[in-house]
């Protein structure tokens, strides 16, 4: 088969976690990211994507995560698809900046192996046209105007006026932006919202679920105890070695539609991926939220006056690909997100499996299996939701950092962080001031490879352990762990001086890899240190106790 005058199209979205995450209001959050997904996916039966051009003028290489790249027989055919989707593009997301290249044209050939070429031309052209875009502002408006509640851009319509919005807290003035962001997820019909019939279905966890919860659209949607407890928290997981596999693509030698078929099946698992794990870490809070752990969540739980069913304590955000966002009560969330990062590699060994199967020749080179690492904030219910996101960001680029060291990025790590009131530091800069005595001393281990591995102590698994070694003994007994942590702050000889005067002696949970059951101990990922760098065990430990509520022992097992 040959087509003349073919050529590649290419499609990158930018700016896609300040536009998902800009706003602090939760619905927009939804449908900014349901946008995205329509503006770079292909029509599957559950979203009716975008990219979309006819099959008997194209073919779609791949699609997803902000990207798409199509093969066009004919540059006519081409230059019309690409007028239609811009256009598309400005009335169904406003706001959201894209960037279209194009390959120069040539003669398509399935048995020719010359298709990357044009593939890297296409993304060299849409790359310059990224770079070109105008950030000069426009005059956005003349007279009196509205500013909008969430962009601070000229409103063009009060939120009461737009189908499925609640009056309240939804009447306020609204841009452009946000009237396209939040249409996505407000309930027009009886049929339901786009972004949650989406998730419905591609989450399917959520199917049983929806039976006897609510799943949430608002932040006010979390339930909370009124004077006791209103922490929420958002995690931000990101698989490892993801772009090794997309950079491996320009070393595979074959004809060009093989070549186009691996690379999109390569495409489809990495979409299906996150969705796979997310469901997964669902069904298993769904499992786990009757234990007697949750009683004090689950009996505070905010009641949905159109169903009159409770709210389910987490929303998922973001979950094609191998981008994860989640929102939840921030009492599950230390329960969920190892789960999503173990489900996360358990879920990339079966996908690759399968594809090493279809293409063993191409995949040859691909791991068995793929890790993550994920950033948790926990945040007062009315903290500002896109300070928190940044943060979690932050995190999980940290846990990166921390599994590149430890394990050229093979296994999985994560980073947490209360944010505070108040304070916008960068993460390296709130670590400093809060949790760094000295060069040499240090309240926290954080970040934490999530298991036990012989390269380090500092892991989730003995974090864990600990908090479940604390609280039996010193459940009521929460000043005496203050006071511990309390003396922490004054350094190593101060702990050691105090353990020393206390009438009972105080046993430690004892971390693996550790032979001994101090309060410090010396890093073991910094050694070249000199005095040796000191690390407070339990700082974090004691801390983390009111976020992590553990399971009965049973309930560990069944994890």
């Amino acid at each position: 088969m040959t087509q003349t005058n073919a050529v590649v199209v290419y499609i990158k979205t930018s700016g896609i976690q300040e536009y998902i995450f800009s706003s602090n209001r939760l619905r927009e959050n939804i449908g900014a990211s349901y946008s995205i997904k329509l503006a770079t996916s292909e029509p599957d039966g559950i979203i009716k994507g975008w990219i979309d051009p006819p099959a008997t003028e194209a073919q779609v290489i791949f699609a997803g995560g902000g990207h798409a790249c199509i093969l066009f027989y004919a540059k006519a055919h081409a230059q019309q698809w690409v007028r239609q989707y811009s256009l598309d593009m400005l009335k169904k997301a406003a706001g959201l900046r894209f960037a279209v290249g194009m390959s120069a044209e040539f003669d398509y050939k399935f048995d020719n192996n010359d298709i990357k070429c044009y593939i890297k031309q296409a993304q060299a052209d849409v790359n310059r046209a990224q770079n070109a875009y105008n950030t000069t502002p426009a005059t956005l408006g003349l007279g009196v105007t509205v500013a909008c509640r969430s962009t601070g851009l000229v409103a063009t319509q009060q939120g009461n006026q737009v189908a499925g919005v609640p009056q309240d807290p939804g009447d306020y003035p609204m841009s452009r932006e946000i009237m396209a962001k939040i249409q996505f997820a407000s309930q027009a019909d009886d049929h339901g919202d786009p972004a949650m019939n989406d998730l419905l279905q591609r989450i399917n966890a959520f199917e049983e679920i929806n039976k006897k919860y609510s799943i949430p659209r608002d932040f006010d949607d979390f339930g909370r105890t009124t004077g006791k407890y209103s922490y929420l928290a958002v995690v931000h997981a990101d698989g490892n070695g993801i772009g090794n596999l997309i950079r491996s693509l320009a070393e595979i030698e074959t004809i060009n539609q093989r070549y186009i078929d691996f690379y999109r099946a390569l495409s489809q698992l990495i979409n299906r991926l996150g969705a796979l794990a997310m469901n997964k870490s669902v069904e298993f809070l769904s499992n786990i939220i009757t234990n007697d752990t949750f009683k004090e969540l689950t009996h505070h739980l905010e009641i949905d006056r159109d169903t009159d069913n409770p709210f389910f304590p987490l929303r998922p955000l973001v979950y094609g690909g191998d981008d994860i966002t989640f929102v939840c009560d921030a009492r599950v969330a230390f329960h969920v997100t190892p789960r999503l990062l173990d489900e996360f590699t358990r879920q990339s060994k079966e996908l690759l499996s399968k594809l090493k199967q279809a293409f063993p020749e191409e995949a040859s080179s691909f791991p068995h299996e793929l890790s993550a690492c994920a950033g948790i904030t926990i945040f007062r219910t009315h903290y500002p939701f896109a300070r928190a996101y940044d943060l979690a960001d932050e995190l999980c680029a940290s846990a990166k950092q921390l599994s590149e060291a430890v394990s050229q990025k093979q296994a999985s790590a994560m980073d947490w962080q209360i944010a505070p009131s108040g304070r916008i530091d960068k993460l390296e800069a709130l670590r400093y001031t809060e949790y760094s005595l000295s060069t040499v001393e240090s309240l926290t281990l954080r970040p934490v490879m999530l298991d036990q591995t012989t390269q380090t102590w500092r892991t989730w698994a003995n974090v864990k352990q600990s908090v479940q070694g604390f609280s039996p003994i010193w459940q009521e007994r929460r000043n005496k762990l203050i006071a511990f942590q309390d003396i922490n702050r004054q350094g190593s000889q101060a702990t050691k001086q105090w353990q020393t005067n206390l009438r009972a002696p105080l046993t430690l949970p004892q971390f693996a890899g550790l032979d001994h059951q101090d309060a410090w101990a010396v890093d073991d990922l910094d050694k070249s240190r000199s005095p040796a760098k000191q690390i407070a065990l339990y700082f974090d430990v004691i801390e983390l106790m009111e976020h992590y509520p553990p399971l009965a022992e049973s309930w560990e097992v069944a994890e």
